[in-house]
């Protein structure tokens, strides 16, 4: 299917069904004929709207990847939006490896092979990826290890991408957002069980703590806006956020953990 809005950015969105991915497309299209979106994700939430295509896309499933790339044949993109995501809470010893590599699916093979088949019928010059990566995967975050690596693998190579090629890579790190992630991270552990039972309790009660600062999926959809039209280059929604990752390269590692304490209060 070729696109027949010639005069409008293309825009791709990864993990439409809800929350921030959501925001976003809802963003975009209160500016009729900016915009062709394409959102991509495991439902259609039913976006009625002639700027507006929905594909379907599972991460963790090759054959719903494959097919979502056939269904975006010869169609220029001028911006990927990777946003989808899933997390598992687990210790580096608790997580069982079916998790572990669940999560390295959905959050970094799955998107990264989508990019890398996607790259020819990326526009370039002025071509962009904009990755919604995660806080967590700057600094060091107690039973979430799993999911902030892969997260930050996924950073991490589109930062070696844009120095190969011509095109411009936004992540941008989200602490804490009011959207349906925290309520679908998964509890694969049997707590009262584990040698880390009093962790647990303890980072759960962090999070609480961090969560009561949470961003809106708005604000989020609002700064990916301003990035596709070069009126923005921020990594953070947040200050905070931009103050809890660069006290990690600044500053000794004892006043970075005073300050990711100040933060995830107890």
């Amino acid at each position: 299917m070729k696109n027949k809005f010639k005069k409008t950015k293309t825009i791709v969105v990864t993990g439409v069904s809800s929350g921030i991915g959501k925001a976003i497309v809802e963003q975009l299209l209160i500016n009729n004929g900016d915009y062709f979106v394409i959102g991509m994700g495991r439902k259609d939430i039913g976006f009625v709207n002639p700027n507006y295509r929905y594909v379907h896309l599972d991460l963790s499933d090759q054959t719903s990847i494959t097919s979502a790339i056939k269904s975006l044949a010869q169609i220029k993109i001028d911006i990927f939006i990777s946003n989808a995501g899933v997390g598992y809470r687990g210790t580096v010893e608790d997580l069982k490896i079916n998790y572990i590599r669940k999560q390295f699916e959905v959050n970094y093979l799955g998107p990264i092979t989508l990019i890398k088949e996607l790259l020819p019928q990326i526009k370039r010059p002025g071509g962009k990826i904009i990755n919604i990566a995660a806080l967590g995967s700057l600094i060091t975050v107690p039973t979430f290890g799993y999911y902030t690596v892969s997260k930050l693998a996924l950073s991490k190579t589109l930062e070696v991408l844009q120095e190969e090629s011509n095109l411009k890579i936004f992540n941008v790190y989200l602490g804490a957002v009011k959207s349906n992630f925290g309520k679908n991270i998964v509890e694969t552990i049997n707590l009262e069980e584990s040698n880390y039972k009093d962790l647990y309790s303890e980072w759960q009660t962090r999070f609480e703590s961090f969560f009561k600062g949470r961003s809106k999926p708005e604000e989020v959809a609002k700064l990916i806006e301003s990035i596709i039209n070069d009126r923005s280059s921020v990594k953070f929604v947040k200050y905070r956020d931009r103050i809890i990752a660069m006290s990690k390269i600044l500053f000794p590692n004892s006043l970075h953990k005073k300050i990711v304490n100040y933060y995830y209060k107890i």
